[in-house]
């Protein structure tokens, strides 16, 4: 009855990268199966001509990592 809307916009994407590399101290270190996922959910609201809400929220997530692994 107000007219009024929520938007929503959904961006979501996967990459696989294969990672080779050398440190300053010449180790050598690869991964050769990362995947990451990175997930953006937007979303919009105008209330009335002169006021407008704008949001993000965000998430990444990598598989395959080794932190803290030697």
């Amino acid at each position: 009855a107000a007219q009024d809307n929520i938007k929503f916009d959904v961006d979501f994407r996967t990459s696989y990268d294969n990672l080779q590399y050398e440190t300053v101290n010449g180790n050598k270190y690869e991964n050769d199966a990362l995947y990451t996922n990175r997930l953006w959910l937007g979303m919009g609201y105008a209330p009335s001509e002169n006021m407008m809400f704008k949001g993000q929220l965000a998430v990444n997530k990598a598989y395959g990592a080794s932190y803290g692994q030697r």
